[in-house]
């Protein structure tokens, strides 16, 4: 699908149980991601171990939409009280209302158009919910560094991975694998400049095989976490638009 043509790190990993230190990134993020993890909770348990203290965890999730084979889980609107519970303080949120096709996530800057409205409305509809947090104490978290023994290995559901790669291949037969939307994601929508990311390690949960952070030149260092890293590769390489 073309993984191997990024400048990025790709590793194989469930979003919970990911075999890297704790506190080794000053950036996670989880863009259009966190609905496809297996288990939302230890997920964000994860999310915390990585990240340093003064470390900030960007999300961009749709919320409250109807499970599928590829999206099991239905993010409700205070997700960021999960967070809190972990020593994280809210910086930033936005929540705009999800409608097709003007107001998407492919296109490059469609996610810009979608129409905002207030982020404590609990109506549910389907909506993009944009949150920064950042990570003001360590917490009682588990951490690698010393005994990794308790650590169990992530298994993929082989009906969810099989959505998954159906799906990228659609979009490379439909010609929607360019990743230069990724930037505007990160910044524009985020509130946040390009010089925010520099000289800082960034972890991106659940990157799927276009580069989420190939753009992100200006970071130390870039990896991307995916159960399906493996099965990018072995679909073939391709430059990107």
């Amino acid at each position: 699908l073309g993984s191997s043509a990024h400048d990025m790190t790709y590793v194989m990993a469930g979003a919970e149980t990911i075999p890297i230190p704790s506190g080794s990134f000053d950036v996670v993020t989880s863009i259009n991601n966190l609905d496809h993890v297996t288990d939302v909770n230890e997920s964000v348990k994860e999310i915390a171990r990585l990240l340093r203290v003064g470390g900030h965890f960007i999300l961009l999730v749709e919320l409250h939409a109807r499970p599928t084979a590829c999206e099991p889980q239905s993010i409700p609107f205070n997700i960021h009280q999960d967070f809190e519970k972990l020593g994280f303080e809210q910086v930033w949120t936005k929540r705009v209302e999800f409608r097709k096709p003007r107001c998407h996530i492919v296109g490059a800057d469609a996610i810009l158009k979608c129409p905002e409205f207030d982020v404590r409305d609990e109506t549910k509809r389907n909506s993009f919910f944009g949150l920064i947090m950042e990570k003001k104490e360590k917490g009682e978290i588990t951490t690698l560094d010393s005994d990794d023994s308790h650590i169990k290995v992530h298994r993929e559901d082989p009906a969810k991975s099989e959505c998954e790669i159906a799906y990228w291949k659609k979009m490379k037969r439909e010609e929607l694998f360019a990743n230069s939307y990724y930037e505007t994601t990160y910044t524009q929508f985020m509130n946040l400049t390009v010089g925010f990311y520099d000289d800082k390690k960034v972890l991106d949960i659940g990157c799927g095989p276009r580069g989420s952070l190939e753009w992100m030149k200006n970071a130390k260092e870039r990896i991307c976490i995916d159960p399906l890293a493996h099965k990018y590769g072995e679909l073939g390489s391709s430059a990107h638009d």
